[in-house]
């Protein structure tokens, strides 16, 4: 009886270094479900920011299309307006050889000067009959009023 009661003794303490073992286990185990649950509810909230962050970005993508898309269309109305003024620009000057072009512009620049001689012959031309009509004229202010506003 004596060997049957430290067999069941031992048998017991067996038993219950079974049971502490799978009670450790059973720690264990629930320690690790929960490190798991945590990184698993730590990589959600990443996943779920970087979701946003990735929505955001579509929508400044979006954006970004649509002014360079409007940018692109503006472009094209100023490059054809370029176009359509340079074209303007040949029609006025008349020439499209360059040489042409160097003659016509000689031509107006003679123009100009011819006109420029004139106008100061005009000048001179006026002073003297301003200075005549103020010999015959009594009020000497009304000649001086006269000369500045046709010499200005």
């Amino acid at each position: 009886m004596r060997d049957e009661k430290e067999r069941a003794k031992k048998e017991i303490d067996a038993l219950k270094e079974l049971v502490r073992v799978k009670d450790k286990q059973i720690e264990d185990y629930l320690g690790q479900d929960q490190r798991e649950k945590a990184a698993i509810d730590r990589m959600a909230k990443e996943n779920k920011e970087a979701r946003e962050r990735l929505a955001k970005r579509e929508f400044e993508m979006k954006e970004l299309v649509k002014t360079l898309k409007f940018y692109t269309e503006e472009k094209g109305k100023l490059e054809k307006e370029v176009e359509k003024l340079a074209n303007e620009n040949k029609q006025l000057i008349g020439h499209k050889n360059p040489s042409q072009k160097i003659q016509h512009h000689l031509k107006i620049k003679e123009e100009n000067n011819r006109l420029r001689e004139d106008n100061i012959r005009l000048q001179e031309d006026l002073k003297r009959k301003i200075d005549v009509i103020g010999r015959g004229c009594l009020c000497q202010q009304k000649v001086i009023n006269i000369t500045s506003y046709y010499l200005e």
